[in-house]
């Protein structure tokens, strides 16, 4: 009875130590969130015209002439911001670069995605190989851009500050 007791005890134990929740170290995460953070200041000041590295690729961004576009039969007049966009795939795997990898923030906070309308350029880049290509951003006219971030999923890994043309 006592060898069937203490059997049962230590099933027991093993089976609800095994279900128990994984408990992360709080200094790793908080390291992990100063990462990002770094990362993230040390995007802002990025130039354009500048090459920088990121994410496997070297990116330069170069703005192109900002122009007005009327829609809607002349109702809704917005302004029309080109970028060229050159990547260099400086990694051993195929790598892709897009258009849609791109957003623009505007003086207001607002995020902005690329203007479908208008021809944009997306493809993969084998190593050593590079692209280029335009994206381009439809914006109100009364609103002005601030910055170009490469934001590939939901995290923004490079950013670039926009001056006024």
């Amino acid at each position: 009875m006592k060898k069937l007791a203490l059997a049962f005890s230590l099933t027991a134990m093993l089976l609800l130590g095994a279900c128990s929740a994984k408990t992360t170290d709080s200094k790793e995460t908080t390291k992990k969130e100063d990462k990002t953070e770094v990362v993230q200041k040390q995007a802002s000041a990025n130039k354009l015209g500048e090459a920088i590295v990121v994410d496997g690729m070297e990116l330069t961004l170069k703005q192109l002439k900002t122009t007005t576009v009327s829609k809607n039969e002349g109702k809704e007049t917005k302004s029309l911001y080109g970028f060229e966009i050159n990547g260099k795939n400086i990694s051993s795997a195929k790598l892709g670069l897009g258009a849609i990898d791109f957003v623009v923030t505007t003086t207001d906070g607002k995020e902005h995605r690329i203007d479908d309308t208008v021809s944009n350029f997306g493809n993969e880049i084998e190593p050593d190989k590079t692209i280029s290509g335009k994206a381009y951003f439809s914006i109100d006219k009364d609103q002005k851009i601030e910055q170009i971030q490469y934001k590939p999923v939901d995290k923004v890994l490079a950013s670039w500050n926009v001056e006024a043309k």
